[in-house]
This record gives structure tokens, C-alpha cells and sequence, in this order.
């Protein structure tokens, strides 16, 4: 009957080549998605094109293949209120299966427990990302090839469905609901190339970076009725469903080293900010937009510890 998880399983496959707005790297997940400020060269492509500059003297170049990061939050705990739900559906209509009838509390109680349903949701995400870089002083460069995965996935709870639950004695069975598990999602793949260069001023080291970038953006507006007994797998990835566009982009950066351990960075991401609107399904139609976002970072760099 409820189909949300199997719908983010899905959607966590929405394309083979991509898996979040988090930003990709081991290093940069280990210190909580930093990196503006503390990348090292093969990372700053993700983070901040600007520190391409920032390698050691034997580096020629470096190949990042691949970084890989996937999440997934329940923060409402909507799974496990499906399953409680889920369970005592299960048992109430088994009572009318068998011949029997439930009490209007147990009903009653189904349908309170059905309506904290609305609200809720869940989020799959992840990142793939490929890097090869060549650094330098005077003129480093970088090919980058990356995706990242948002999807949704909640429920729209139709009010008249508790009404039936709540008036299933006079039925004589547990109603078919109409209400809806939903899925938006978008996966954008880019494909970019990273410059920087290095400059002195007063003694003190500045490196300007930029990444002319291609995206390809596709959107999913993926609506189901809880009763419906169609293939997911199959329906979800339908071109009914779904949409895509592409936008040329820029990322922007700058980094500053006042002192031999210590780092500014400044990072202007996605400048020109695209938007993609869904398919409308069902009356619904909502936009997705990589809106510029501008994050500034500093970081102390010691001999065994990095801040």
C-alpha cells in the first residue's frame, strides 16, 4: 500500500552517473563540508577554483577518481510512522477479513495516525564527482566531471480519506485511499574546467580561479496514489514525469595567504543561477533553481592539525 520508501530508492538511481548539494571529497566530509579555505588542489575544483595553486613542489599533477558521498535523512522519522501505520492497517483489515469488526476507537486511532502522515518527509542525496589536475603558479588548470542527486519524498494526505477511515463500520471494510506519496527530485550533471593563477601582493599570496561550467538539469514532479499497484521502478524514470534543460554557469574564487599557515578563501558558486520548472502532475508544478550562493572560509594549517 504505502509506496514513499520504495519511491526514494528510486529516486536515488534517478541517474546511474550521479549521486547532493553537499560537496564531494573525503577530506571536505570530514571536516563537515569545508573546503573554501582548506582544499588542497585536487579538491579546490569543488570547492573554490582558486586554490588550484595550492600544491606541494613535487606535484605534477593529480587524478581524483572517483569521490563519491551519499545521504540519506529522515528527519520527521517517516519511515517508521509508515510502518506503525502500515501494521495497524494491516491488523484492522485482517478483523474485517476475517468476519469480524473493529472497534470505532481502533478506527478512529488509524485515522489520527494517518494525518500525522502530512508534514513529513524524507530526503535522498549524494555526489560523484571526477577530477584531473594540473597544478601551477603561474597557471593552473583542471577537468572536472560531477553530479549531484536532491530528492524529496513526502505524502498528500486527502482529507476525505480519513473521513472514510474513520466511517469504515458503515462499509463494512477498510476504504481504498486516494491520497498520494510524491517524489521532486533533481539531478544536475556538470562538466567544467577549472583556472587559476597565482599573484603577490605586498608579499602576500593571491590567487584568482575560475569555472566556466555545462550543467544539464533534470527535474522529476513523480506523484502515485498509495493504492496504486503499478510498477515504481519502471514509472518513476517515464518521461511523463520528468524534465531537463540545459544552462551554461560560473564558479568564482579567490584565496588569500597572509601567513605561511593560514588561509582566506571567497567562493561565488552557480553565478548565473538557473531555473527549471517540473512537468505539472496533478495540478502541482514547482521550480528548481541552483540560486548564486557566496561562502567565505579561513582555515590554520599546522604540521598536524588543520582548523
Amino acid at each position: 500500500m504505502l509506496k514513499i520508501i520504495p519511491l526514494c530508492i528510486c529516486a536515488a538511481a534517478l541517474t546511474p552517473a550521479l549521486m547532493a548539494q553537499q560537496q564531494p571529497g573525503a577530506r571536505s566530509a570530514g571536516m563537515g563540508g569545508t573546503g573554501v579555505a582548506s582544499s588542497n588542489y585536487l579538491e579546490s575544483a569543488f570547492h573554490n577554483p582558486a586554490l588550484l595553486t595550492r600544491f606541494e613542489n613535487e606535484d605534477d599533477w593529480g587524478l581524483l577518481l572517483p569521490t563519491l558521498t551519499l545521504s540519506f535523512e529522515d528527519p520527521d522519522s517517516l519511515v517508521d510512522a509508515l510502518d506503525d501505520f502500515e501494521d495497524t492497517f494491516d491488523s484492522i483489515e485482517a478483523v474485517f477479513n476475517g468476519g469480524g469488526t473493529p472497534t470505532q476507537a481502533q478506527l478512529d486511532s488509524l485515522a489520527d495516525d494517518f494525518v500525522t502522515l502530512a508534514g513529513r518527509n524524507l530526503r535522498v542525496g549524494g555526489n560523484a564527482g571526477f577530477v584531473l589536475a594540473i597544478p601551477s603558479k603561474g597557471f593552473s588548470s583542471a577537468l572536472v566531471i560531477d553530479g549531484h542527486l536532491d530528492a524529496h519524498g513526502f505524502l498528500l494526505i486527502d482529507p476525505s480519506d480519513e473521513a472514510a477511515i474513520r466511517g469504515a463500520l458503515g462499509g463494512g471494510s477498510l476504504p481504498t485511499v486516494g491520497s498520494e506519496a510524491v517524489v521532486l527530485g533533481a539531478a544536475v550533471t556538470e562538466v567544467r574546467l577549472a583556472f587559476a593563477r597565482e599573484f603577490e601582493m605586498g608579499g602576500m599570496p593571491i590567487s584568482v580561479g575560475i569555472s566556466p561550467k555545462f550543467q544539464q538539469i533534470d527535474v522529476i514532479n513523480y506523484a502515485v496514489s498509495l493504492e496504486d499497484s503499478g510498477d515504481i521502478e519502471d514509472d518513476f524514470d517515464d518521461d511523463q514525469f520528468r524534465t531537463d534543460d540545459t544552462a551554461f554557469n560560473l564558479d568564482l574564487g579567490v584565496s588569500i595567504q597572509p601567513h605561511e599557515d593560514w588561509m582566506l578563501g571567497l567562493v561565488l558558486r552557480d553565478a548565473l543561477g538557473p531555473e527549471v520548472d517540473t512537468l505539472n502532475i496533478g495540478g502541482r508544478m514547482y521550480s528548481y533553481q541552483l540560486d548564486p550562493v557566496l561562502v567565505a572560509g579561513a582555515a590554520w594549517s599546522g604540521d598536524a592539525l588543520s582548523i
